[in-house]
C-alpha cells in the first residue's frame, strides 16, 4: 500500500515538472454511446487503457458508475493528452469522443472550446 502511495506522489510530481503552468495533470473526458441499458458500449476499463497508452503514461482512468458512457482520463504529461484529443476515435462500431477538462495546452483559452480530436468550436 505504501509502495503504491509512493508511485502515486512519484507520478503527481512527474507531471507538475512536465507542466510547468501549474494547471495541474491533464484530465481528458471521454464520452461514448451505450445503446442499450447495462451495456458498456464495447468499452471497459481494460479497452479504455489500451487506447489510450499509445499516446503515453495514463496515470488514472475513472469509469463513471453513475453515468454510462462516460470516463476520466489523467495523462501524465500534456504532449500524451494533446495526441489522445487529436488522434484517438475508438472503436469502429462506437466512436469515443474526447474533449479537455484540466491541463489543457498554453495558449489555449479554455477546455470548453475544444471538442473531439482537437478542433475548435465556433464561438458564440
Amino acid at each position: 500500500m505504501q509502495e503504491q502511495i509512493r508511485q502515486e506522489q512519484e507520478q503527481r510530481l512527474r507531471g507538475k515538472a512536465e507542466n510547468p503552468e501549474g494547471k495541474g495533470t491533464p484530465k481528458l473526458k471521454l464520452k461514448w454511446k451505450c445503446r442499450e441499458e447495462g451495456s458498456k458500449g464495447g468499452y471497459s476499463r481494460d479497452i479504455l487503457l489500451q487506447l489510450l497508452q499509445k499516446y503515453g503514461e495514463v496515470l488514472n482512468l475513472v469509469l463513471s458508475s453513475k453515468k454510462a458512457g462516460t470516463a476520466v482520463a489523467e495523462f501524465a504529461t500534456i504532449k500524451a493528452a494533446e495526441l489522445a484529443v487529436q488522434n484517438e476515435v475508438g472503436l469502429a462500431d462506437n466512436s469515443l469522443k474526447i474533449s479537455w477538462l484540466e491541463g489543457w495546452p498554453q495558449g489555449k483559452d479554455a477546455p470548453a472550446r475544444w471538442c473531439q480530436r482537437g478542433t475548435m468550436k465556433a464561438s458564440s
